[in-house]
């Protein structure tokens, strides 16, 4: 698995550096955003300002490729609840390809390969697994609600293996 460092620059409004001192959850998210391009740029914008946090720990792109771009020690901003960003590694999908949400399984793959690492490094089981929905039972974007058997076969299949790994 590749991971694309992007790293962010510390900055008040999408890395404030802090490191998260308790982790109960990873919180999967369905963006609007349609590539890493337009996310790079939205933050751009947002460091240049100071009434809008956003910042995902990872993204997990349409063609499966996965970018770092806050540290997943420490907080980002993707949740209007702070208690979320404290307590939660963030990971933004984009699934936007050729004008339509669809899913692919190069981002399945990818998406499955991350979480499978993040579980093995923090000792998650499946139910420390969400999407956005499931922390404040809202809908924001609707691809990983309305497919949400999808989610699950994801979740199964990156914890499917983790037993072997740690022995």
């Amino acid at each position: 698995m590749k991971i694309y460092d992007v790293n962010l620059n510390k900055n008040e409004m999408t890395r404030p550096g802090e490191k998260r001192k308790e982790l109960k959850k990873i919180v999967v998210c369905d963006t609007k955003i349609k590539n890493i391009d337009e996310m790079l740029k939205k933050i751009k914008e947002i460091e240049k300002q100071d009434e809008e946090y956003f910042s995902y720990n990872y993204v997990v792109s349409s063609l499966g490729k996965i970018y770092l771009l806050v540290p997943d020690n420490e907080i980002s901003y993707f949740s209007k609840k702070i208690k979320v960003n404290l307590e939660s590694i963030s990971i933004g999908v984009l699934l936007e390809n050729k004008g339509e949400k669809k899913y692919n399984e190069k981002w399945k793959k990818s998406l499955i390969s991350l979480l499978n690492m993040l579980c093995q490094k923090y000792n998650l089981k499946s139910n420390d697994i969400v999407i956005e929905y499931d922390m404040y039972n809202t809908r924001n974007f609707d691809f990983l609600i309305d497919n949400y058997m999808i989610f699950e076969d994801i979740k199964k299949e990156s914890l499917k293996n983790l037993w072997l790994l740690k022995y």
